[in-house]
C-alpha cells in the first residue's frame, strides 16, 4: 500500500512540475511578445518601414510587425491602441480631420519625419531640354504632350517609359500621386496606356540611353548617370539641399505618428534611437533621403 502511495505522490509531483513548466512557458511567450512593436501605415512608406525594421530586428533584437493599410486605417488603429506607431506621408493635423478622430483621442500625439522620397525624370543625353513644369511633365505622362517641340526641345516623338503595375516598388505609386493626381472617385488617374513598361530600374536606364526621344522616372537613390540626364522641374534640379528644403517638387515626405503618453515605452525608445543612429540613417539612405527630426 505504501508503495502504491509513494507512486501515486510522485505522479502528482510530476503533473505539477508539468503544469507549472507550461504556465510559466505561457507567461514567457507573452512577455516576449509584448516586447515586439506594431506599426502601421502609407502603402509607399512601408517599403522604408521594412527595410528599418530588419535592421531593428537585427541590432536590438526586437520584433516591428508593419502593415501597409493606409493612412486612415492606421490612425484609427493608433487611437484604438491597437499599434505603436502609424507611419504616413502627410502630418496628423490634416490626417486627423479627415479620418474623422476625436480631439481627445489624438491631443497627444506627435508627427516626427523621418525620411523624403524623391522621384528623378530623366531623359536621353543628346536631349536639349533641361526642365519642365509639373503641367508639361502631367501632359507627357497623360499622352497630351506628343512632342518635344512642345516643351521647348526638337521636333521629335516623345517615347514614354515607366514601370509595369508588379514592380514591388512605390516610385510609380508616388509619380501617379504627385504629378497626375486623382479621379473625382478618389482613385489615381493612369499613366498613358501606350509607355513602354519596364521591370526595374536598370532596364528602364537601358532603354532611356539608346533612344534619344525616351523620358522616364525612377527613384533618387536608382539613378546612375550613364542612364540619362536629371531634368529639372519647376525650375529646380534633384539635389540634395533642394529636396531636404522641399523646392524640388516630386518628393513625398514620410512621417512616424506616435502617442507621446507611450514614449518612454522601452521598445519604441529603442526604435527611435536606432533610425537616428548611423545605421538607421545608411538604411533609409540606401532607397529614400533621410530626414530624420526626432524632438
Amino acid at each position: 500500500m505504501k508503495v502504491i502511495l509513494n507512486k501515486i505522490n510522485m505522479l502528482v509531483s510530476l503533473f505539477l512540475v508539468l503544469l507549472l513548466s507550461i504556465f510559466s512557458s505561457t507567461i514567457n511567450a507573452k512577455e516576449v511578445e509584448k516586447k515586439g512593436l506594431r506599426a502601421a501605415g502609407c502603402k509607399t512608406e512601408y517599403f522604408l518601414l521594412h527595410d528599418l525594421s530588419r535592421g531593428f530586428k537585427s541590432n536590438k533584437n526586437i520584433d516591428l510587425e508593419t502593415s501597409g493599410t493606409g493612412n486612415m486605417v492606421a490612425l484609427k488603429l493608433l487611437a484604438d491602441g491597437e499599434t505603436d506607431f502609424a507611419f504616413t506621408c502627410k502630418h496628423h493635423i490634416p490626417l486627423v480631420k479627415k479620418a474623422k478622430i476625436t480631439p481627445e483621442d489624438s491631443e497627444s500625439w506627435a508627427t516626427i519625419s523621418i525620411a523624403k522620397d524623391p522621384i528623378v525624370v530623366l531623359v536621353h543625353r543628346s536631349n536639349p531640354v533641361v526642365n519642365l513644369t509639373m503641367s508639361q511633365l502631367r501632359g507627357i505622362f497623360s499622352g497630351s504632350i506628343t512632342n518635344w517641340k512642345e516643351v521647348g526641345g526638337e521636333s521629335m516623338p516623345i517615347r514614354v517609359s515607366r514601370f509595369n503595375d508588379e514592380v514591388g516598388s512605390g516610385v510609380l505609386t508616388v509619380f501617379k500621386e504627385i504629378v497626375m493626381g486623382k479621379k473625382k472617385d478618389g482613385t489615381l488617374i493612369d499613366l498613358l496606356s501606350s509607355a513602354k513598361q519596364f521591370p526595374g530600374p536598370t532596364n528602364i536606364g537601358a532603354h532611356l540611353s539608346q533612344n534619344p526621344g525616351a523620358i522616364a522616372f525612377m527613384g533618387f537613390n536608382s539613378y546612375n548617370r550613364r542612364y540619362g540626364s536629371r531634368l529639372n522641374i519647376n525650375g529646380f534640379s534633384s539635389t540634395r539641399e533642394n529636396i531636404i528644403k522641399g523646392t524640388y517638387p516630386l518628393v513625398a515626405n514620410y512621417y512616424i505618428i506616435y502617442d507621446k503618453k507611450n514614449r518612454d515605452k522601452k521598445e519604441l525608445k529603442a526604435f527611435f534611437d536606432y533610425i537616428q543612429s548611423d545605421e538607421g540613417i545608411q538604411i533609409a539612405n540606401q532607397s529614400f533621403v533621410s530626414d530624420i527630426s526626432i524632438p
